[in-house]
């Protein structure tokens, strides 16, 4: 059997390309490894989607996401996508369960984020130390977190943290945060954020039930090295594109859209973190995949 199309991912950007190909009468399939939303739901406040005056929190938009695509009847398939093959018999998405056929394929796959690559990390990985607050276990008021970057998504995080944990650090290697002054303005105003700039973590390590995080700072020419106790860390250092079924190999977008292959979201655009500039990609390409599909010219 051979699918219309195959939507690989669904955040924002496959999500939307499901609904637009709904309504254009196709049967599109969504595979999703992990849940519905994807880093929608690490979003402690959406403030720039239009038709929330007030500001939506992102889990609270994904259940909205959720029960549009369920209304309408999507399918979305709980697998995670493994390999994307290209040639003269069509388009293939290898899942960890089965080979799906498609007459084409929508790579929503998003980005995935970058380590800081320091000893310890990869030993405590999905543990001790996380990359959004959506995998964090359940906090309790006393629990101690450290975010460790300096962009909106840190002070986002650490906001989000603020509200369920004791006490919230937040580690940043430059003198000033990269994050929008609106962030920072809010995260200065919560009496349990503490702010290290100038500061960059060298290791991870656990130390009775505690997570120990090793930093260094440049002062004087020499490195003053600080310890921070805490329960857990949160890394948000950016992101890059998510190509792994593609097994990392360079692909051109124009070329790919003639076998019915086409890209939506951050995975073609790097990190934006705009939920608009996905919905967006999405519709785009939905309508060039109804071109496709009914032989006419893509955009």
């Amino acid at each position: 059997m051979s699918h219309d199309v195959v939507i690989i991912g669904a955040g924002p950007a496959g999500l939307t390309a499901a609904i637009q190909l709904k309504r254009f009468g196709f049967e599109p399939l969504v595979v999703e490894r992990e849940r519905i939303g994807g880093l929608v739901l690490n979003a402690n406040l959406v403030e720039n989607y239009p038709g929330f005056p007030d500001g939506i929190s992102g889990q609270e938009l994904v259940r909205l996401f959720s029960t549009q695509v369920s209304w309408l009847g999507v399918n979305v398939m709980p697998e995670e996508a493994k390999q994307l093959s290209m040639n003269e018999a069509g388009l293939s998405v290898v899942t960890s369960r089965q080979v799906l056929k498609a007459q084409s394929v929508i790579v929503a796959t998003g980005t995935i984020p970058r380590r800081l690559d320091v000893p310890g990390e990869a030993d405590l990985r999905g543990r001790r130390v996380f990359y959004g607050p959506i995998d964090l276990p359940r906090l309790g008021c006393s629990a101690d977190i450290v975010v460790v970057g300096g962009c909106d998504a840190a002070f986002d995080y650490a906001l989000a943290a603020s509200s369920r944990a004791r006490s919230v650090n937040v580690i940043f290697r430059n003198a000033k945060p990269r994050a929008l002054n609106l962030l920072v303005s809010r995260v200065r105003q919560e009496d349990n954020i503490t702010l290290y700039p100038n500061r960059e973590v060298t290791r991870f390590e656990t130390s009775n039930s505690k997570l120990v995080v090793e930093t260094a700072e440049e002062a004087g020419g020499g490195a003053e090295n600080k310890s921070l106790v805490c329960d857990y860390a949160l890394i948000a250092i950016g992101r890059e594109a998510n190509l792994e079924l593609l097994s990392n190999a360079r692909i051109d977008e124009k070329e790919a859209g003639g076998l019915g292959l086409f890209f939506a979201g951050d995975v073609r655009r790097g990190r934006t973190g705009q939920i608009g500039i996905a919905v967006g990609d999405g519709l785009i390409a939905a309508e060039n995949v109804a071109r496709f599909l009914k032989n006419e010219s893509h955009l």
